[in-house]
């Protein structure tokens, strides 16, 4: 039986590479949009299984570029970073949503556990 004091909820896996490219854009997780979390997992998942190698940021960075949504001068809050590939004839052909309009009132946050995501500060990303 589970105590008061029990934790009971989902946690956002997140890897040292995870938190190096929110480092290194200088974001937070809450600043990417369901399709660039799944880029990022789906190229970490290519390099660990199959390349059997540990995630690369320079080849990450080869493939991939990061886009403010909506625009430059005013990136959302949340979801106001989006990835795209660079070049599709380069990398793994998969699908995508093609739109996900009103993602933001279906998202919610969970168990922030360690090694922890840093904390939120109402701030969009930094071009």
């Amino acid at each position: 039986m589970l105590g008061p004091s029990t934790d009971r909820c989902l946690a956002l896996a997140s890897s040292d590479f995870f938190h190096g490219l929110l480092g290194f854009y200088k974001m937070k997780h809450y600043h990417l949009p369901p399709n660039s979390i799944m880029h990022i997992s789906i190229f970490v998942h290519l390099c660990e299984s199959f390349l059997g190698i540990l995630p690369h940021f320079h080849l990450f960075h080869h493939l991939f570029r990061l886009k403010p949504q909506p625009d430059e001068d005013s990136p959302a809050l949340v979801g106001g970073a989006g990835l795209q590939l660079r070049d599709k004839a380069l990398y793994l052909e998969f699908s995508t949503p093609s739109s996900l309009s009103g993602w933001h009132a279906q998202w919610f946050y969970i168990g922030n556990h360690k090694p922890s995501l840093p904390g939120r500060d109402n701030a969009p990303p930094q071009h």
